[in-house]
């Protein structure tokens, strides 16, 4: 199909697309029949959060503050915006679980940008999912996490990705429970087969598991997929390093 349109009418074309894809192949999108209206920001707002998603993904300790930039411009473009202050919080996230800032320093902030989110009325899964992980990983409050973090996992939320792992990183996999967190990052593969950042994640919980010949098939594909995303070289180490394979 062809869709010309003005750029203005970007997010009515998105919904258009997406229903003819699913009209064409038959699916019952859940997530799209349930979910509200969502909030339309201003596109200025839109390109520098798409910008900012980009570097995100990237998860470098220099993408990352990027991306922190790309966000607080498009919250400061659209102040009614509530995606940027989730993504916000995703990154002061990364920060902390990388190790680059300390858990005293980002868990406020993290707690902070969710909340603002919801304030702003359109509070998403991954919000919950953010305070599931303080809950969990800083505060060290388990039954709290499993109220968040099943919240996050409610009404369509299970198709974002970021909420599952969320979930399966600071919950499941701490807990023992890897092939619960291996499952549920499988789903968010199928949806994403691209994505090398939860293909990492998966590469993590199999080391942690103890399946390091499994870990290391995965960290082939990611390399496959990307030969220069680190964080597959890391796991790969890792493995080989349990295994004793040293000089590799």
């Amino acid at each position: 199909q062809r869709y010309d349109r003005e750029l203005a009418d970007i997010f009515e074309v998105q919904d258009e697309i997406a229903t003819a894809i699913a009209t064409a192949l038959r699916l019952t999108l859940a997530h799209a029949a349930s979910a509200g209206p969502r909030y339309l920001p201003t596109l200025p707002a839109y390109e520098a959060y798409l910008q900012a998603r980009h570097h995100f993904f990237q998860q470098t300790s220099e993408s990352v503050p990027r991306a922190i930039e790309g966000f607080q411009r498009a919250a400061a473009l659209d102040p009614q915006y509530p995606a940027p202050h989730i993504e916000l919080g995703a990154c002061y996230l990364i920060l902390w679980y990388f190790g680059l800032r300390s858990g005293k320093e980002m868990t406020p902030l993290i707690a902070s940008e969710a909340r603002l989110a919801q304030e702003l009325g359109h509070f998403t899964p991954r919000g919950n999912g953010l305070l599931g992980v303080v809950a969990a990983a800083y505060n060290y409050d388990r039954e709290e996490a499993a109220r968040l973090f099943e919240a996050s996992l409610k009404e369509n939320v299970g198709s974002d990705a970021e909420a599952r792992w969320s979930y399966a990183t600071f919950y499941l996999a701490p807990a023992g429970r890897f092939d619960e967190a291996l499952r549920l990052l499988e789903l968010v593969i199928d949806a994403d087969p691209l994505n090398t950042t939860w293909r990492g994640a998966t590469a993590q919980y199999l080391n942690m598991a103890g399946r390091h010949e499994l870990a290391l098939q995965r960290t082939a594909e990611i390399m496959a997929l990307d030969s220069k995303y680190w964080v597959a070289y890391l796991y790969a180490a890792e493995a080989y390093a349990a295994l004793g394979r040293w000089p590799e």
